[in-house]
Formats: C-alpha cells, structure tokens, sequence
C-alpha cells in the first residue's frame, strides 16, 4: 500500500523534480550578496597582512553557503576585470556537497581597507557565485534524480528506510533540502520557520526531498530529528566538511 502511494505522488507531481538549469533564483544570490553587505564592517576591522588568513577567513564565514576561498599560487595577470580584482578562477565540486571555490589573489587584501574596492568586488563576485550555482544547481538536480532511482529499484520498505536512515546519507539530504529551499528563494529563517510548523502544504513544491522522507517516516520517527539536526547545524556553520 505504502508502496502505490509512492509511486502515485511521483506520478502526480513529478514536476518538482524538473530544475531549470540555466536559472537560478535571483532571490539565493541576494540573499548572499545581502551577506557580504552585512560581513563588510567586520571586514574593514580585519588586518591580515597576507592573504591565506584572509581566505580562511571569509570560508569560516561563507561555510553556510559551502562557498571557499582559497589563495591561487599560478596567477597569469592579465587586464580581466575579474583578476584586476583579486578573483583568479572559480570551481563547483561535482559531489553531494558542491562545494564553490574562489581563487583569488592579494588584490584581495584591499577588501580590507578599501571601500571603493569593495564597491567594485561584491558585484563581481556575486556574478561569479551566480555562475557557479547553476552548476551546483544541476548537481542538486542529479542528486534528486539518484535518490528516486534508487526508491523505484527497490520494492522493500524497510530496506529503503534504511538507507535513508544511515548517518552519511542524511547529512547529504539534509544540505540538499537546504539547497532545494534556496533554490526557491527562500532565505534561511523562512527555511526554519517552514520546518518548525511541519504543516506548510508548500514543502512540496520546495524540497522533493524532504517530501520523500515526510512520504517513508513518521514526522515523529527519531531519523527526522537527526535530519532537522543536521539541517539545523549546516544552517549556522556548525558541521565540519572533510571535502
């Protein structure tokens, strides 16, 4: 029974697993570029001399996001708008977490203590994360993907229960259903706020995922408040990455 209802939802409203992948939500890069904004007065406070404390810095701060900056030793200098600006080259992780790395070089240490130079950075930058987040945005898509395969292979119960119950596995679905969220413009407290209330109709429409776990558990079943956990604990850079 639990089984044909399942395969009934996706049938229905299997829409919600369709990302555009050339668009992301104007509403996530905001949300980040509102972030830097509000990070700018501790960064004119800051007085490193070099720049590899710099970026470990600014990846402590942007670790929510799992948006790095790392120090680029091999620098062409050329007259690019994006290196005249400290901004080398910019990479997503092809994995669970797809991570965003910014390379930069020491142009980045005037963030410090120029606000022309900032005037002049945060838009770039913003550009530059927009980019990348579509192509975490297609990892989040193929991610979807797998984990509905997975359910459509296997016809017993408890044995997909278990998987989406093992540890690894839901700290991977936790950040996803964060992503999924942001990728509907959600910020981070109407995140929260929709998963304390556990009745906003709308969680369909905003995280497939969670849906699949809201569809194999009971709200009350321990696994959710390990997912809430860690979702809880991404949400305020609390869990460390190893990637």
């Amino acid at each position: 029974m639990k089984r044909q209802k399942y395969k009934r939802f996706f049938g229905e409203h299997i829409d919600i697993f369709s990302f555009n992948e050339g668009v992301v939500s104007p509403e996530y890069t905001n949300e980040i570029e509102k972030y830097f904004n509000e990070l700018h007065s501790q960064i004119k406070k800051l007085k490193f001399s070099s720049l590899r404390p710099l970026c470990f810095w600014l990846s402590r701060k942007f670790k929510k996001y799992s948006i790095r900056f790392k120090e680029e030793e091999k620098i062409d200098y050329s007259t690019d708008p994006y290196v005249l600006l400290g901004i080398i080259k910019a990479g997503t992780k092809t994995n669970k977490k797809g991570v965003i790395t910014i390379r930069c070089s020491e142009q980045l240490l005037q963030i410090q203590s120029s606000d022309k130079y900032f005037k002049s950075f945060l838009p770039a930058i913003i550009k530059i994360i927009g980019h990348e987040l579509i192509h975490r945005k297609q990892m989040v898509q193929v991610e979807g993907i797998k984990l509905r395969n997975y359910i459509f292979d296997h016809e017993n119960i408890k044995e997909i229960q278990k998987y989406l119950s093992n540890k690894q596995e839901v700290m991977a679905r936790a950040w996803q259903i964060i992503e999924e969220f942001r990728y509907k413009g959600l910020n981070d407290n109407q995140i929260l706020k929709i998963l304390q209330t556990n009745k906003d109709t709308r969680i369909v429409a905003y995280s497939p995922t969670l849906m699949i776990y809201l569809d194999f558990f009971n709200i009350k079943d321990n696994v959710f408040k390990v997912l809430y956990k860690y979702i809880y604990l991404y949400l305020n850079s609390e869990i460390e990455e190893n990637n």
